[in-house]
């Protein structure tokens, strides 16, 4: 199935109560879509990245009560896995669809990251300022709405990035 986008009917899949509802209708609607998705992206991913990048949709298969508010594919050094890594991942949710990178407290490349991150600083601020829709999830305004472009420059939202990252 190529492609073709997501659509107003598959944010409410998010809506649908309870784990035993919810979880065949993400499985039939999102996942066939976030793995095609995968299979368009990687590619280009990887040619940007010049690092070899592998597709994997969440399964959720730890779950057995909470339905999820989000599912994802994420793009990983590894074939195998993603979650011990820095990874992106391209996510839904009731709301919205957005890129993002994750970055888990154990990631095996966490220091790796970080020093990138301080090397780089002043460039992904530059980067952010002249970009006002890329957003922070992590950080909210006043009304619990995510932080972006000029919003996201200033100590505060600094500060508080990088204490979530350790630096």
């Amino acid at each position: 199935m190529p492609f073709t986008g997501f659509h107003d009917e598959d944010f409410t899949v998010f809506e649908i109560p309870g784990f035993e509802a919810r979880m065949p209708a993400l499985r039939a609607r999102i996942t066939p879509k976030l793995k095609e998705a995968g299979l368009l992206l990687a590619p280009r991913m990887q040619e940007e990245l010049g690092l070899p990048l592998y597709p994997r949709v969440a399964q959720h298969l730890r779950r057995t009560v909470n339905p999820p508010v989000e599912t994802w594919v994420a793009f990983s050094r590894s074939a195998r896995a993603y979650k011990p890594f820095v990874h992106f991942r391209l996510a839904i949710n009731a709301e919205a669809v957005k890129f993002v990178c994750h970055v888990d407290d154990g990631a095996d490349d966490l220091p790796t990251f970080q020093e990138g991150l301080k090397r780089n600083a002043k460039a992904l601020a530059r980067h952010l300022l002249a970009h006002p829709s890329v957003h922070c999830y992590n950080l909210r305004d006043a009304g619990g709405r995510p932080l972006g472009g000029r919003a996201l420059d200033g100590p505060a939202p600094a500060s508080c990035a990088a204490a979530r990252l350790g630096l």
